[in-house]
Order: C-alpha cells, then sequence, then structure tokens
C-alpha cells in the first residue's frame, strides 16, 4: 500500500517518478498499478489539475504508459485505487474552500461515495483518561 498527499503542487514525477542529481527515483504508483497493491490518492480534490490525466490514463485502460521511463505497464488484476476527498470532486464550498472541481474524466473513474465512521466515544475517554494516568 501506498499513500500519495495530493495537492496543488504535486507532479507528475510525485506519481510517475522523476529523474534527480542522484539518478531516477522511483515512485509507488507504477509498481503498485502492474504488481497489485492498493494506492490512496489522499485529498484528490485538492490535485494540481495537470496531472491528474496521468491518473485518468491509468485508471480507464488495462494497461499505462508511463511517460516519465516509457515503460508500459499492464495493471494488475491486484491493483486498488482509492480517492479521498471532501467534496466528491465538486469543487470548493463554504466549507472545503480549497477544493477543485474535478472534470467529468476524472470523477468518471472513480466510484464516488460518503462514508461516515463513528466510534466508541465512552472508549475514547476511557483510553484518553488511562494514558493521562500513566
Amino acid at each position: 500500500m501506498a499513500m500519495l498527499p495530493m495537492s496543488g503542487g504535486i507532479t507528475r514525477g510525485d506519481i510517475c517518478g522523476a529523474e534527480t542529481m542522484s539518478g531516477f527515483k522511483t515512485r509507488p504508483f507504477p509498481e503498485i498499478y502492474g504488481e497489485g497493491g492498493i494506492f490512496l490518492a489522499d485529498e484528490m480534490d485538492r490535485a494540481n489539475p495537470k496531472v491528474l490525466p496521468i491518473l485518468n490514463a491509468a485508471l480507464a485502460n488495462s494497461s499505462w504508459t508511463n511517460p516519465m521511463t516509457g515503460e508500459s505497464i499492464a495493471r494488475s488484476t491486484n491493483f486498488v485505487f482509492v480517492a479521498c476527498m471532501n467534496t466528491l470532486g465538486t469543487g470548493a464550498d463554504r466549507q472545503y474552500a480549497a477544493a477543485e472541481r474535478l472534470d467529468g474524466a476524472t470523477r468518471d473513474r472513480v466510484a464516488a461515495a460518503r462514508v461516515t465512521i463513528d466510534y466508541d466515544r465512552a472508549l475514547e475517554s476511557r483510553l484518553f483518561d488511562a494514558i493521562l494516568a500513566a
């Protein structure tokens, strides 16, 4: 599993790998895409819209050509892409002012759902008290 925090400053090198002063620096996405695993694009609705077509191409097809290396990679049947976002790609609102509106091609490649996760507040309180007492 790998997680990539998405932001306006993300580049295609953050997804595909990049040439550096010490040689090529690999990134997890190409490996997970080809070998299987979970790739989490966290806060995807804050990503630089110029890099999303790279993910779109990989998600829409059974193979993907890494634009940084030219390598063609077959998508593993065990590859899972998860995109977390606050707005479901609909863009900024009063609560999420920095969110980007995702284009239709990007939203088409992910199944959107709102998930509410609740937790046991009494257990949280007991654990907190136990930590303070220790």
